[in-house]
C-alpha cells in the first residue's frame, strides 16, 4: 500500500489525488487533513470517481476535477448544517413524545427503543453531510443529544427526575445504535441518500399501528441483615415504627435521584384485621393489609393504594403503584433467631411489571427495591441497636 507521502506529494503537484476506500480510513483521514494544515490548505473536497467506485478523489476547494466525479456532499457552514434539522429534530421529538403520553404509550419499544434509535441515526447523517468524524466524535454526540432531549423532557413535556434517569440509559444506547449503524450507511454509501431520512416513521409507525406488546411479568427481590436485638424486639418494632429520623435513614442513591423517604409504620387492629398505615414523605400514605402473622416469626402483608395515596408531584407519574405498567404484590418478613441477642431479619418484596420493556423495566425495579428494602432493614438495626446503647 501506497504511504501517506507518496500521497501528499501527488495531491501538491496535481491538486488532487485517487485513494482507496481501503486506505482512506478515520485516522489516515485525520492525519491526511493535519498534514494540509500544516501547509496552510483548510478545506479539501471529497469526490466518488466514476470509473474507481472504491475510490475517493481528494482534490483542492476550487480544483476542477480531471475525471468524471458522482455527486458530492455540498459544502455548508455549521450553522446552516446543523441549525434547520436539530430544531426539527427536537421538534418531532417533542411531537413523538406528546403522542405517546396521550396514548399512555411511554413505557413502550416505539417510544424507549425506536425514537431515540431514530434520532440518534438521522444526526449521524446530518453529520455526515459535512465530513465524516471518528467514532469518538459519533459517541459524544449522542451523549450531547440525549442530555438535551431529556432537558426537553424535563421543560417542555414536566416528566419527572425519576423517569429522567431511568431513560437515560436506554436512550444513549439505542440512539448510539442508530447513530453507528447510519455511519456504517453514510461510509458505504459515500454520497446523500434521502431515503435514509425514511428511518425517523419508524418509531411513529410502531406507536400507531404496532399492537400492545405489553406482558405480565412478576418478579422477586430478598434482602436480609443480622440485627443485634432479640426477635421478639424486632418483630414488635416490625409492627410498630415512628419518628423515622433521618440520621437512621441509610443513605442510598434512590433519594438523590428522587424517591421519598419513610416517615412511620404503625400496625393496628381494625374490623377488617390487622391494618399498617403507612407513612412516607411529600404526604404520600396508604395501608398495608396483613394476610399473614406468626408472631415473632413471620409477617406479610398486601398493599392497599387509593387516587389519594400519592399526591400530584409527589412521584413521577409513571411510577404509580397500582397502575398500569407497575405494582407492589406482597411484602414479606421472615425473622430467625440467631440467638438470645442476634436476629436475622429476611425481607422478600413480590412485584409486577406490565410493559413492553419488561427487560429494562425490571433492571431498575430491582435496583430500586433492593435499595430500599436495605435502607429499610437498616432503619430496624439503629433504631433497636442504638436504643440499647443509649
Amino acid at each position: 500500500m501506497k504511504n501517506l507521502q507518496y500521497y501528499l506529494e501527488q495531491f501538491y503537484s496535481d491538486g488532487e489525488v485517487l485513494i482507496s476506500d481501503q486506505a482512506w480510513t478515520d485516522e489516515f483521514e485525520r492525519t491526511f487533513r493535519e498534514e494540509l494544515t500544516n501547509k496552510n490548505i483548510a478545506e479539501i473536497r471529497i469526490y466518488r470517481a466514476v470509473k474507481h467506485p472504491n475510490h475517493k478523489l481528494i482534490c483542492r476547494l476550487f480544483h476542477h476535477p480531471k475525471m468524471e466525479i458522482e455527486q458530492m456532499y455540498s459544502e455548508r457552514s455549521i450553522f446552516q448544517l446543523w441549525f434547520p434539522p436539530l430544531i426539527l429534530v427536537f421538534i418531532y421529538f417533542l411531537a413523538i413524545s406528546i403522542l405517546a403520553v396521550n396514548a399512555e404509550s411511554m413505557l413502550t419499544q416505539a417510544f424507549l427503543l425506536y425514537l431515540p434509535f431514530s434520532i440518534g441515526a438521522l444526526v449521524e447523517y446530518v453529520s455526515s453531510l459535512h465530513r465524516p468524524r471518528r467514532a469518538l466524535y459519533t459517541f459524544f454526540r449522542q451523549i450531547i443529544l440525549v442530555a438535551v432531549l431529556l432537558l426537553l423532557g424535563l421543560i417542555v413535556l414536566g416528566e419527572g427526575i425519576i423517569c429522567l434517569i431511568m431513560a437515560a440509559p436506554i436512550f444513549l444506547i439505542c440512539a448510539s445504535l442508530g447513530a453507528f449503524l447510519m455511519r456504517w450507511c453514510c461510509r458505504k454509501l459515500w454520497r446523500p441518500y434521502k431515503k435514509l431520512y425514511s428511518i425517523g416513521l419508524l418509531p411513529l409507525i410502531a406507536l400507531l399501528l404496532f399492537p400492545d406488546l405489553g406482558q405480565y411479568q412478576q418478579g422477586m427481590t430478598r434482602q436480609e441483615l443480622i440485627i443485634n436485638a432479640p426477635i421478639e424486639e424486632l418483630f414488635t418494632s416490625i409492627n410498630h415504627i415512628q419518628n423515622i429520623q433521618p440520621n437512621e435513614v441509610k443513605h442510598s442513591p434512590i433519594f438523590t435521584m428522587g424517591f421519598p423517604k419513610p416517615l412511620f409504620g404503625m400496625t393496628v387492629n381494625t374490623k377488617a384485621g390487622l391494618i399498617r398505615q403507612i407513612e412516607w414523605q411529600r404526604g404520600i400514605h396508604f395501608q398495608e393489609k396483613i394476610i399473614r402473622s406468626e408472631a415473632p416469626y413471620k409477617l406479610m402483608w398486601t398493599y392497599i393504594f387509593t387516587p389519594q395515596s400519592f399526591p400530584k408531584e409527589s412521584l413521577d407519574d409513571h411510577l404509580e403503584m397500582g397502575g398500569a405498567y407497575f405494582n407492589l404484590l406482597t411484602t414479606d418478613y421472615e425473622l430467625q433467631a440467631i440467638n438470645q441477642h442476634q436476629t436475622r431479619l429476611i425481607l422478600q418484596i413480590d412485584y409486577r411489571l406490565s410493559t413492553e420493556v419488561n427487560w429494562y423495566a425490571d433492571l431498575w425495579v430491582r435496583y430500586v427495591l433492593n435499595e430500599f428494602s436495605d435502607v429499610v432493614l437498616h432503619i430496624y438495626k439503629n433504631r433497636l441497636e442504638n436504643s440499647q446503647t443509649s
